[in-house]
């Protein structure tokens, strides 16, 4: 809509100075034609001077239109401007509501994959503490964390005798992975790796590469365990024989080793922040489940339902504003042939004026060079003499003297 007002004040301005420039030129045409007299060519001047009227009436018309479209999107504009400002609010509340729902629905996820992984010896609620101290100890995202214990839950349930020993495997794999400086992306593929392993009891060659490069401390740590060095079990890995329940083995017993090292590195900004949003996160959990429950609730549904009838209200003004610009659109459009001629006659019709005008000009000068050269001597009609009689007066002198209209035998005419 903004734009659209700003197109028709742009056209508008220049349809007006059209306009008047139409009016200056013909104004200064009959100016022209009185003053200049025979100087100018007078069936020149006379046919652009009708051009230039016609130019003037479909400026003039042009102009009305303009301005008939100009109210039109005045009086839209504000309905327009409240309509807007009205589907901002509603997207960015929208938007909040969304990011809102969409955590709530990960959560929801994450709590009904931990519930189907958990032993029972211990509810669902306490699991999801576990979770979340073995996130914050790792420096580790809750449903990060969550998501690893649910797949080596599922997945490779047999290889752990316990969700709690699970847990405690998933906080020192994670661990690993920060001491490495692994991005969150490579975790998650070498952890998918891991978990096919410990499924099938062994981790293969490719296994071991991928945990390699992205933990290659925990490999060590692996090595460290069996006594042989990193090459020998890469042999192993590369011949499938190397256990996973020795890789988890060696993790596990590594735990206050690999603590030690973990206090000693600084904690970033980032971690700081993951810890942050984390205890937020825990602390909002039943909050998070009430949402969950609301989703499928009559309230949510009447509401849907609600804000679809204010849509169905909204869209018809939107049609209205939309329709109003391209209405602007196609009269630019339709009119811009004749447009166009107006702008290039008013531009040749001002040329022609100032032409007109210079020749005037020098021709007033010659006449006033001319009486400067007489200036002193008596007229030819003072004298009573001369080949050009002076017509007004002798017009008047027969009308006094004879008390008759001129035109006798002998009178001259005017």
């Amino acid at each position: 809509m903004e734009k659209s007002l700003q197109l028709y004040d742009g056209t508008a301005s220049a349809l007006a100075s059209i306009n008047q420039a139409l009016t200056v030129t013909n104004s200064g045409f009959r100016q022209l034609q009185l003053t200049a007299g025979p100087a100018v060519p007078v069936v020149e001047l006379a046919a652009a001077n009708e051009q230039l009227h016609s130019m003037g009436a479909q400026a003039e018309a042009a102009s009305q239109q303009q301005e008939q479209l100009g109210n039109k999107l005045k009086e839209t504009k504000p309905h327009a401007e409240s309509l807007s400002g009205r589907i901002k609010s509603i997207s960015s509340a929208l938007k909040s509501i969304k990011s809102v729902t969409d955590l709530a629905d990960g959560m929801a996820q994450t709590t009904a994959r931990l519930n189907q992984m958990n032993d029972g010896l211990q509810s669902t609620g306490q699991l999801q503490d576990m979770v979340y101290a073995a996130a914050q100890r790792s420096r580790t995202a809750y449903l990060q964390t969550a998501e690893t214990v649910a797949k080596l839950g599922q997945n490779a349930g047999n290889a752990f005798s316990s969700s709690a020993e699970t847990v405690a495997f998933a906080e020192q794999l994670n661990k690993q992975f920060v001491l490495a400086g692994t991005s969150q992306d490579k975790s998650a593929a070498a952890t998918s790796k891991l978990t096919q392993a410990l499924a099938t009891g062994v981790i293969r060659g490719e296994d071991f590469n991928a945990l390699m490069d992205a933990a290659p401390n925990a490999i060590q740590t692996v090595a460290d365990y069996m006594g042989k060095p990193v090459e020998a079990v890469r042999d192993l890995a590369t011949q499938g024989q190397l256990s996973a329940a020795v890789f988890k083995n060696a993790l596990l017993s590594a735990t206050a080793e690999t603590d030690e090292k973990l206090a000693a590195m600084p904690m970033t900004w980032g971690q700081v922040w993951q810890t942050f949003s984390d205890y937020a996160l825990h602390a909002f959990g039943p909050i998070m489940q009430a949402l969950s429950d609301l989703a499928n609730s009559d309230m949510v549904q009447n509401m849907i339902s609600g804000v679809i009838g204010a849509l169905q209200v909204v869209a018809p003004l939107v049609t209205e504003t939309f329709n109003t610009l391209v209405g602007l659109a196609e009269w630019v459009t339709d009119n811009w042939s004749w447009l166009v001629p107006i702008i290039l006659g008013v531009a040749a019709a001002i040329g022609i004026y100032k032409t007109a005008t210079l020749a005037s000009s020098r021709h007033r000068s010659n006449i006033d060079g001319r009486k400067k050269n007489s200036h002193g001597s008596t007229t030819t009609a003072e004298r009573g003499d001369g080949d050009v009689p002076n017509h007004l007066d002798h017009y008047r002198r027969c009308c006094i003297n004879r008390g008759v209209l001129c035109g006798r035998s002998g009178d001259q005419q005017i």
